[in-house]
């Protein structure tokens, strides 16, 4: 602020968009462009219809790149650092814990028809990172769901963590 320069500071999860009096031209990584269609389903990728991005943004040999950040740690010889998300529900007092996962993994199975829902013997069950799971609270008798997710993931794990508290309120 003192020399006049913007200072942007958004909350974590907020996206900030920033005017420029110029344009800032970067070049996309083909990976991450070819990741984004997949995600949005755009074949070819439309120009006018935004879409989210998780990416990072590389100045390497002044040219503006917007790469997966895995490539990019790999890239510039770093350690990729990974945020986990976690939000446990707890089970009614009434509810038999493997029937209300069961429950649950039907749900998301029903309502998630186009990604691919892996079970486990345990009955928890994945959907890309988002793991949801059973486990027994403290040294209690009483369960609660967990669902965990990484940070890249955040749409779809707040997506289940929705769908795990409806069923639980049924």
């Amino acid at each position: 602020m003192e020399l006049g320069i913007d200072c942007f500071m958004p909350a974590n999860g907020e996206t900030a968009v920033i005017k420029t009096a110029l344009p800032v031209h970067a070049v996309i990584d083909q990976g991450l462009l070819m990741k984004c269609k997949q995600k949005y389903e755009m074949n070819p990728p439309d120009p006018k219809r935004p879409c989210l991005v998780h990416g990072v943004l590389v100045v390497k040999d002044d040219v503006l790149t917007l790469m997966d950040s895995q490539k990019a740690a790999d890239e510039l010889g770093l350690p990729k650092q990974e945020l986990i998300l976690s939000c446990p529900v707890p089970l009614p007092d009434d509810s038999q814990p493997a029937t209300a996962l069961a429950k649950i993994s039907n749900k998301v199975q029903k309502d998630l028809v186009n990604w691919e829902v892996v079970t486990r013997r345990d009955d928890s069950f994945c959907v890309q990172s988002v793991d949801v799971s059973l486990r027994q609270k403290d040294q209690s008798a009483k369960f609660e769901i967990l669902v965990k997710w990484l940070y890249e993931d955040d749409e779809l794990g707040n997506y289940i963590l929705k769908m795990v508290k409806s069923v639980l309120e049924e």
